[in-house]
């Protein structure tokens, strides 16, 4: 499939074969004979700036978006035993697929680096929220107490001011300190998928009915003790489930939502987060950040999302992941905004 041409010592073309003819759409009689500077010109390859260079090694891009191309040019000189150079020897090989794989690959490699970031972020301020701060706000509780005890002689409503906000330092102590800690990374993801999820579903109970549908196939994977599920694809999955539930709470009206957890063939598990509010015109949803923000993390893993609604018919989000890093590249990342 190179396109491959031969020059002779004036840098005239004296041979191209079929897969050049192809790629210039010329007949050889346009071809043949003529300066290749002036043939190579139609490619954007400026043969002159090579000079008199033995060899040549050089990469081409032409165009812009879909219609970019990656070229590699090779220029070698012809040579007989004994004798100077008689000739040119120019091939061009199209390796665009192979550049856009690599550049597909960088960027899931810097995909990764920042999902991992983030969450290493967010472990660490929900660890600092629940061992220092927390342990710094219980010792300022106990010191409360015990002003309370040795100021023997306060008016009785100076000691109930008092302990009014030992009180409420205290249940900010173990309330809400624990809940934001929870929300930057939920401990719970280490012993496993369902458990994190499950207190994720308390969150919004007061707005609507969480229901859990799992494949005890995928329980069998998400066991506590000897977990099959990586990491970062929990991670994926429990912010995919996330940013469902807030949307649902914010824009859907419903009354129940079903957290669906299946085992879709030995390779790929799918969640889906579907609820029975009063869905939207297809053709009326744009993307917001939260959307990208899911694209984007399933993207990083190799799956494909589909979010489904209709006027009256609620929401439904699915996903598909791979289970092992190795297929990461195997499926290609859809997404989609579709009626029912």
């Amino acid at each position: 499939r190179d396109a491959v041409f031969v020059l002779d010592s004036r840098d005239r073309v004296v041979d191209a074969n079929r897969a050049a003819l192809q790629a210039l759409e010329l007949p050889a009689e346009r071809v043949i004979g003529h300066l290749g500077q002036d043939v190579l010109r139609r490619w954007g390859i400026d043969l002159l700036s090579y000079g008199g260079q033995a060899n040549v090694h050089d990469e081409i891009v032409r165009g812009d978006g879909p219609a970019r191309r990656v070229l590699d040019l090779s220029i070698k000189p012809l040579d007989t035993a004994g004798a100077s150079a008689r000739g040119r020897l120019v091939v061009l090989r199209d390796i665009t697929e192979r550049e856009l794989a690599r550049e597909a690959a960088h960027a899931a490699a810097a995909l990764d680096a920042q999902r991992e970031a983030e969450e290493r972020v967010r472990r660490e301020i929900a660890e600092l929220l629940h061992t220092r701060i927390q342990n710094q706000l219980l010792s300022v509780v106990f010191q409360l107490g015990e002003i309370e005890h040795l100021w023997k002689d306060a008016p009785p409503e100076v000691v109930a001011h008092l302990r009014s906000i030992r009180d409420n330092l205290d249940r900010i102590r173990d309330r809400e300190v624990r809940i934001a800690s929870h929300r930057l990374y939920p401990a719970l993801l280490d012993m496993g998928l369902a458990p994190a999820l499950h207190m994720l579903g308390e969150r919004y109970q007061p707005h609507f009915a969480v229901v859990y549908a799992v494949d005890p196939a995928f329980s069998a994977l998400d066991a506590p003790l000897d977990n099959k599920l990586s990491m970062p694809l929990r991670e994926t999955i429990y912010r995919v489930v996330e940013e469902a539930l807030s949307n649902a709470q914010r824009h859907a009206g419903a009354s129940r939502v079903t957290i669906g957890l299946a085992l879709r063939d030995p390779a790929h598990v799918e969640v889906t987060v579907a609820d029975n509010g009063g869905g939207a015109d297809p053709a009326q949803l744009k993307p917001r950040l939260g959307l990208r923000t899911v694209e984007a993390r399933v993207r990083n893993l190799g799956g494909a999302w589909r979010l489904t609604t209709a006027p009256g018919q609620g929401t439904a989000l699915s996903v598909e992941l791979p289970l092992s890093p190795q297929l990461a590249g195997a499926p290609a990342p859809v997404s989609a905004l579709s009626g029912r």
